[in-house]
């Protein structure tokens, strides 16, 4: 079990790949500010990069002065409560978290941020059963018998078949 400290960098380092891909969230070129987590008198907080105010991270009500929109609000209560609790919430304050299909991100920057947050440990996983990489909600998998068991994999990592012709006699 990882501390809250070791936690809390986690999410800041998640903040910073967000802030390096595509659109850059959590960026600000007019302050050149990225924001972060941190504690404060015991609290966790949120610097929001564009007002640069310390938000309280613990739910909507004390998003007043936060120039984030909603989905990354909820994204932000998600990464509090696994910074405070340990526990795994992707998701649960709303939007998708970082499975989120409204980001505006290209698909290889969605995929990088994923990958990234998969390879730290703030999300959960199946691997491919043939390529061994992570498959993401969003991308297309099936399964494939394996004894008793079935393996999950990219649709992309199955052989093609080429489809026998059904002669029907006609």
């Amino acid at each position: 079990m990882t501390t809250k400290e070791e936690r809390l960098e986690i999410v800041n380092n998640i903040i910073k790949k967000i802030a390096s891909v595509d659109r850059k969230f959590f960026y600000s070129r007019t302050n050149c500010l990225t924001a972060y987590m941190f504690f404060k008198n015991n609290r966790l907080y949120f610097k929001d990069e564009f007002t640069k105010r310390d938000i309280y991270a613990y739910g909507y009500k004390y998003f007043r002065y936060c120039s984030q929109g909603g989905t990354l609000q909820g994204l932000i209560l998600d990464f509090s409560e696994y910074i405070r609790t340990g526990n795994y919430s992707d998701g649960k304050n709303g939007y998708g978290g970082l499975f989120c299909p409204h980001w505006g991100y290209s698909d290889e920057g969605m995929k990088a941020i994923q990958e990234y947050a998969v390879e730290l440990g703030y999300l959960n996983a199946t691997l491919c059963g043939i390529c061994e990489k992570p498959i993401f909600q969003n991308e297309p998998s099936d399964k494939i018998p394996s004894g008793h068991e079935f393996f999950i994999v990219h649709s992309s990592c199955l052989p093609d078949c080429e489809e026998e012709e059904y002669d029907d006699g006609y």
